[in-house]
């Protein structure tokens, strides 16, 4: 559980850190954008600090003869494709998919039954070999924050993200005043380091390690008996 913190009272801060309380010479909506642009970039930041941060998955059904299928409106990065056996049922079970290089796009024995790599192609995730029936995958992402709203009400920051947000926020508002700035840039990188450091190795029950990753013999899973 994070801060919840109302869009007025982040704006009302940004005003009086920014000494603009009295003038409209950044408007409300002009804040609120300044806010949106930090928590996104903040959301960045953290997934490459915390890599199951902001992570979110969506699924996919193939359609024969189609190699190729979008990705959400809020995709930032992805994090890894699964195809997905027994979709829906108790005995629902995730396969990884490996990413294609180029030289091994379509390769391999030609009674292969359903696509296990793929490659991301600008906004879509581009499947090998081609399917040739519907199947389901899945694939993990880290996603964009929701855009706030200058009205809204208990948003949740988590890992003192609020604090970046408004200290960029007067950051931007001084440069367009054309007012010295160095002090809040200070002010926002304290914060912005106070925050990755928080959700670096967030869960602390156990070392990182990379587990589960054997290719060879365990990568025969799609050519198992359907």
């Amino acid at each position: 559980m994070g801060i919840l913190r109302n869009m007025a009272d982040m704006i009302a801060d940004v005003r009086k850190l920014s000494d603009m309380e009295d003038t409209d010479y950044v408007s409300d909506d002009e804040i609120t954008g300044y806010i949106n642009d930090a928590n996104r970039e903040a959301t960045m930041i953290l997934g490459e600090s915390y890599e199951d941060w902001n992570l979110s998955s969506d699924d996919i059904t193939t359609v024969a003869g189609t190699r190729d299928y979008g990705v959400a409106a809020d995709f930032i990065r992805l994090r890894k494709v699964m195809y997905v056996r027994d979709s829906g049922l108790s005995t629902e079970r995730e396969y990884p998919l490996r990413r294609a290089n180029w030289s091994e796009t379509d390769g391999g024995p030609l009674l292969e039954r359903i696509p296990r790599r793929f490659r991301l192609q600008g906004s879509n995730i581009r499947l090998f070999p081609m399917p040739q029936a519907v199947l389901d995958y899945r694939y993990y992402y880290l996603a964009a924050p929701t855009t706030l709203t200058k009205t809204q009400l208990s948003v949740e920051f988590q890992y003192g993200l609020d604090r970046f947000c408004v200290w960029d926020a007067v950051v931007k508002c001084l440069i367009k005043e054309k007012s010295p700035s160095k002090e809040a840039t200070n002010e926002r990188d304290r914060h912005l380091a106070m925050a990755v450091r928080s959700a670096d190795n967030r869960d602390a029950s156990e070392a990182m390690t990379v587990q589960d990753v054997q290719y060879g013999s365990n990568d025969d899973w799609w050519d198992l008996s359907w």
